[in-house]
């Protein structure tokens, strides 16, 4: 198992994801154990809820995003266009109609916000927030805050395969950095 990333459902639930047991799990608000969701996931990362605390975007490194709704626990994919990867997902927010995300695998590092259709079913618009920035290594885990987005631009997590630090150039201080959405 390793218990990745989570988010605070306006009730006040905590869902998380397993990203080596390709699960999710809920903490009621009002529980103190986590119960597995009953939602066929692959390797699940970041993970996001819609301001309306209706709809789960759960990003699945390898596949996508996922769509959950969770008065139903239904899961679907997010649509989007035939041409755009949602591969490398590795840290995901939502706002109001739209999420943004850090993507740093498979690809070169970014963080890109994707506008959604009124539903929230459909990408319709891409935005590169940042790419290509020097700084980065290995960039995740954010938060936006008013019109800016927070995040770690050089989290070096690859020092870490286990337990320990690998050998290597000491680790650099953790920077960082903003974007205006």
């Amino acid at each position: 198992h390793l218990l990745n990333d989570l988010v605070v459902t306006p009730a006040g639930d905590v869902v998380v994801t397993d990203s080596e047991g390709s699960q999710l799990y809920r903490l009621p608000a009002s529980g103190s154990a986590l119960e597995p969701l009953p939602v066929t996931v692959r390797w699940p990362n970041g993970i996001a809820i819609s301001p309306d605390g209706a709809t789960l975007f759960v990003a699945e490194v390898e596949t996508g995003i996922l769509r959950v709704d969770l008065a139903s626990l239904q899961a679907a994919p997010l649509e989007r266009p035939a041409r755009l990867s949602l591969l490398g997902i590795d840290g995901l927010y939502a706002g109001n109609r739209e999420l943004v995300a850090v993507h740093n695998w498979h690809f070169a590092c970014q963080v890109v916000r994707y506008r959604l259709n009124p539903a929230g079913t459909r990408i319709e618009r891409v935005d590169f927030l940042e790419r290509r920035e020097p700084r980065f290594d290995l960039p995740t885990t954010g938060a936006i805050v008013d019109d800016w987005f927070y995040f770690m631009a050089n989290t070096q997590v690859d020092r870490f395969p286990g337990s320990a630090i690998t050998p290597g150039p000491p680790l650099q201080p953790i920077q960082i950095l903003r974007t205006r959405l």
